[in-house]
This record gives C-alpha cells, sequence and structure tokens, in this order.
C-alpha cells in the first residue's frame, strides 16, 4: 500500500505476486501459536504447583493439628497423673499427721508443741486437764502465758524450759518441787521435760 501510494504500482503489484505478505501473516500466526502453547505449559506448572503447595498447607495442617493434639494429650495425662500424685501425697500426709496426732493424743503423758517462736501448736487432752484450758483457747498463745510453772515453796515463777530449748537446742528439764497452776487457781506438782522437734534437715 505504501508503494502503491508512493507512486510505485509495479513495485506494489511485484510484492503482492511474491506472497510476502500471506509468509509474514503465517510466521505472525505460528508465533502466537508458540506464545500459546508456552502459556499453556507454563499455566500447566502453575496449576501444578498450586496444587502441591495446597496439598503441602494441608499436610503441614493436618500434621501440627496432630502434633498439637499430641501434646494436648501428653499434658493432660501429665496434669491428671501430677494431680493424682498430690492427692496421694496429701492423703499419706494427712495419714501421717493423723497417726501422730492420735498417738500423742492417747498418751497418758501430758503434751504441749509449740511452734519456732513459743506458740502453742497442739495440746493432747492430759495437758487441757493438767492446764484446765482446751486446745482452741490456748493456739497461737504464748507457752509461758498459758503452762505457768512456779517453785513449790516459794511459788516463785520458774524459767520456762521451751525459751531454754530454743536457745540451746537440746532438751531440758525442770527443777525438783516444779507446780503447775491451773487455770482454776490450784498448784499442780509435776515432772517436766522440754525437747526441740527437728525435721529431716535438722530444722
Amino acid at each position: 500500500i505504501l508503494l502503491y501510494r508512493s507512486g510505485h504500482p509495479d513495485a506494489a503489484r511485484a510484492m503482492v505476486l511474491s506472497d510476502h505478505g500471506r509468509i509474514v501473516m503465517v510466521q505472525i500466526s505460528n508465533l502466537i501459536g508458540k506464545i500459546q502453547l508456552q502459556e499453556t505449559s507454563l499455566d500447566s506448572i502453575r496449576s501444578d504447583a498450586a496444587r502441591r503447595s495446597i496439598r503441602d498447607t494441608y499436610i503441614s495442617i493436618y500434621l501440627a493439628s496432630f502434633v498439637a493434639a499430641l501434646g494436648l494429650f501428653f499434658l493432660a495425662y501429665y496434669i491428671f497423673k501430677s494431680m493424682a500424685l498430690r492427692d496421694t501425697y496429701a492423703r499419706q500426709l494427712e495419714e501421717r499427721e493423723e497417726w501422730f496426732r492420735s498417738t500423742l493424743t492417747s498418751l497418758g503423758d501430758a503434751v504441749i508443741a509449740t511452734d519456732g517462736r513459743g506458740h502453742v501448736t497442739f495440746l493432747n487432752s492430759m495437758a487441757e486437764q493438767l492446764m484446765g484450758t482446751t486446745l482452741s483457747v490456748a493456739r497461737g498463745q504464748y507457752i509461758e502465758d498459758v503452762f505457768p510453772i512456779f517453785n513449790e515453796a516459794t511459788r516463785k515463777p520458774v524459767d520456762n524450759p521451751v525459751k531454754k530449748v530454743m536457745e540451746r537446742g537440746f532438751i531440758i528439764g525442770l527443777a525438783n518441787h516444779t507446780v503447775l497452776q491451773n487455770t482454776d487457781g490450784t498448784f499442780i506438782p509435776i515432772e517436766d521435760s522440754a525437747a526441740p522437734i527437728r525435721d529431716g534437715h535438722g530444722k
């Protein structure tokens, strides 16, 4: 068309007869076909990659869920086992405490126990009878306030052996002729000793 418009009709006619345009169109069509084939191939590759990615994602999700469920199972097992052990230990401790309490309560001697600062924590029934008080009343009070002891002859107060035990850390006995003043005012002759109670660490 350009040749014809520029005044060269013979050259334009020769080009048309040479099939140059059709050849170019065929080449373009072939090129488009190749491009479409490549795009189809790339689309297939991308689709396969997408399917693999989705599959891997599902596998990862299922695997993570399985691991999480397994972890929760073991955690629950550990918690229940720990709770069972704790209950067992608590029950054993209660049984031992009940055994000691029953033993101390059943003794024919009066038994008074204090904490490390000298405050009453336990009285057995014989101690309650001799002192004229109860554990519920005496608990938490200082030993000297609920266990007043005196010299039998002079009626002067005697040093409470618990204080000496706290200071020295070994068994202390009372002097002879010691009396305990009951809450009703009567004096009861007693023999007494105080001893430290230590745990497995010597505390």
